[in-house]
């Protein structure tokens, strides 16, 4: 009989006020059908690197334990299945990048879900448990006995997100979180808070994130009701104190009229509360940043990617039209609230002098915050398939999925990873010391919990080698 199960975050290079709300919904999931089967989820967040992961790992550990893997984590994900699997246990990866990737895990992994786990996750737990074979449950990877690979039937079938229990925050370190939640910091008046997620799915098609979100949560956007959102805030509200929140959908601006019942429920809510989201900036118009800034929004995180026009067209699929993108920045200072605009350096075919296009692109526009990434070209991704197949870009091992410390690709006729780390140091201070930005930072300098934050935004940049790669 399974005693118990165990999740694992493999987060232990980069702290963050992000909880790992994937997790805590397959735990809560499993709880919720599962009652008497005791649940736990390991955080490598606050546990201070791989050592104390594995003793925690030793300590916890169920017979079935679930790892999720995404970009930043594969290396520390494999150590934490052979981990497992040296105890007794059953390894099973999920996340993005097993699901683009699935058979590079088997070797560690005993079983790999692709996509949402909300569904499988029960059914493994149940044949384990009995002893029985999982390969009747869909949506797994998993080796054959005469030493091949199983792939089950792939369904399209999406989960009701409005079905799903609120997430498992008790298994969290949430008060620590909640303290480290960075999202309204911009803000005079900064609020403890955490993330929500309201939707899943994305119906565009940029390069570098495509057609991996299709792959884990289909094709077709999900969207939870406004009512689900508003009592999960509630909750927050009564259990942790919190006065923000941050939608981490990829964006919440796409659908105008479930934007309208969102931005009511919100409004509408017993205490107020500030919050934030992500947006494309087409989609973002000057009357939806009027609704939702009368609805408690103070921030707003742009993707804008580079400076040069052909870079975003032809190379990222992420085309915008700056005057409109200006526009809606007007209007958000205008209205009080604030953008963050997300860059990234080194794209392929991208020149230096297209990079500076970018660095030059940020300082004039009237942005409260920058955060400036490398390209990385993540597998299953079109940017990946494209430079695969082309002789010219040679890409490196997963080890380097890095986006904040380097790129996963070469070209000899390109800058190297030392060029593009002093371009990203130059973006970031260029940036961050103009005089209306410098407050951002010297208001960090207030008290403990800011100059946490601050180290903790910092710090992922903060070199981890500068040689070329």
């Amino acid at each position: 009989m399974v005693a118990r199960a165990t999740f694992v975050f493999p987060r232990t290079r980069y702290v963050s006020g992000d909880p790992p709300l994937g997790l805590a919904y397959l735990a809560a999931v499993l709880r919720r059908e599962r009652p008497a089967v005791p649940v736990r989820i390991i955080d490598g967040t606050f546990l201070g690197g791989d050592r104390a992961l594995s003793a925690a790992l030793r300590f916890e550990r169920g017979e079935l334990v679930g790892v999720y893997a995404d970009s930043l984590s594969i290396p520390v994900a494999r150590r934490v299945a052979r981990s497992a699997r040296a105890q007794g246990a059953f390894a099973l990866a999920g996340g993005p990048a097993a699901t683009v990737s699935p058979h590079s895990f088997l070797p560690e992994f005993d079983a790999v879900v692709r996509g949402e786990g909300e569904d499988a996750i029960v059914q493994i737990f149940d044949r384990i448990r009995e002893g029985a074979p999982i390969n009747d449950v869909a949506n797994l990877v998993l080796p054959s006995e005469d030493g091949g690979i199983v792939e089950t039937e792939r369904t399209s079938a999406p989960i009701a997100l409005d079905a799903l229990p609120f997430p498992a925050w008790d298994l969290l370190d949430m008060a620590r979180y909640v303290r480290l939640w960075p999202y309204l910091d911009v803000t005079r008046q900064p609020e403890r808070g955490t993330n929500v997620v309201g939707s899943r799915g994305c119906p565009w098609s940029c390069t570098y994130c495509q057609p991996t979100l299709s792959s884990l949560f289909g094709k077709r956007v999900r969207r939870r009701s406004a009512d689900s959102i508003a009592e999960e805030i509630e909750v927050l509200q009564d259990t942790y104190g919190i006065g923000g929140v941050f939608f981490h959908d990829d964006t919440i601006t796409s659908d105008r009229k479930w934007l309208e019942q969102l931005c009511e429920a919100l409004a509408n809510l017993g205490r107020p509360i500030r919050w934030g989201c992500n947006s494309r900036v087409d989609v973002l118009t000057p009357q939806a940043v009027d609704l939702m800034v009368d609805a408690g929004m103070r921030s707003v995180h742009l993707g804008i990617e580079a400076g040069s026009v052909r870079v975003r067209n032809e190379v990222l699929g992420k085309p915008i039209d700056e005057d409109h993108l200006v526009h809606v920045l007007e209007r958000l200072r205008r209205r009080g609230a604030h953008a963050l605009g997300f860059f990234m350096l080194g794209s392929p075919t991208e020149t230096v002098e297209e990079m500076l296009q970018t660095i030059r692109l940020a300082r004039r526009l009237p942005l409260s915050e920058a955060t400036f990434s490398l390209t990385t070209a993540l597998p299953g991704t079109s940017l990946h398939e494209r430079l695969t197949h082309d002789a010219h870009y040679a890409l490196q091992p997963e080890a380097s999925l890095d986006y904040y410390n380097r790129r996963n690709f070469a070209d000899g006729t390109m800058v190297g990873n030392r060029s593009l780390r002093v371009l990203q140091w130059l973006a970031l201070a260029g940036f961050y010391t103009q005089r209306e930005r410098l407050s951002y930072v010297l208001g960090h300098l207030g008290g403990a919990d800011s100059a946490r934050k601050l180290l903790m935004k910092v710090g992922r940049f903060l070199p981890t080698g500068l040689s070329d790669r």
